[in-house]
């Protein structure tokens, strides 16, 4: 009686934590993130659903301006993990990084008849270089000592300020969320040059806080992660 009692308490248990609806953030940042009019979509969207749907565990979305708002949820205990996001020391602070779901290159964008180097020390004191406030990119040219002078909230804002007004010299951020918004606003590529820097594994950050009340959650999420890569 009292073995069926105690297998009894850890079924209860079991079904409880799984229940639990993990809360998830995400950043605007389209191709790869967005929400419009309501609707949430986006390549690492699709990714997140497919592996969620095979780990069979119950989960909600909202949608943040920014990724520093994505990281100020899950430091406040209002969200559980952030995605897509790559890997930094401040994040990994608070959270814990998953198996990579794709690559994500980050690029130079500046304009045509602007030759200079941006790798160059020369740039890095001189250039005037923007990104999104709270992104990785942010986090790498203000370890690497760029002069960073604008943090948009949003990607709409570059462009122009890149372009028209020329109050930057340069843009440093996701190669492709760049040119998703870059061809939406029907700039062409005569118009501005692009120079890869690196690349970087996109996957999902889930809060430090959540893994100690789930200690098996990591392993099982990183094996989904896995599958739906080999599936590709």
């Amino acid at each position: 009686m009292g073995i069926r009692i105690f297998f009894s308490i850890i079924f209860l248990l079991s079904n409880t934590a799984q229940s639990e609806s993990l809360r998830l953030v995400m950043p605007q940042f389209p191709p790869y993130t967005s929400e419009v009019d309501g609707q949430i979509s986006g390549l690492g969207v699709e990714l997140v659903e497919d592996v969620f749907t095979r780990l069979k565990t119950d989960y909600q979305l909202r949608t943040v301006p920014n990724y520093a708002r994505a990281i100020e949820e899950v430091r406040l205990g209002r969200a559980d993990g952030f995605f897509l996001a790559s890997e930094n020391t401040e994040r990994s602070r608070i959270a814990v990084f998953s198996e990579p779901l794709l690559m994500n290159h980050w690029a130079w964008f500046m304009r045509k008849d602007d030759l200079r180097d941006p790798t160059s020390e020369a740039f890095k004191h001189s250039g005037q270089v923007a990104t999104l406030l709270g992104s990785n990119t942010n986090h790498w040219l203000l370890m690497e000592g760029y002069n960073v002078l604008t943090k948009a909230n949003e990607v709409v804002d570059l462009p122009t300020m890149l372009l028209d007004m020329k109050r930057i010299d340069a843009v440093f951020l996701a190669e492709r969320v760049f040119t998703n918004e870059l061809a939406r606003q029907q700039y062409s590529v005569s118009d501005y040059r692009r120079q890869v820097q690196l690349s970087k594994p996109f996957g999902i950050y889930i809060a430090k806080s959540y893994v100690a009340k789930h200690p098996q959650f990591m392993m099982q999420l990183n094996k989904q992660i896995k599958l739906v890569q080999d599936l590709k």
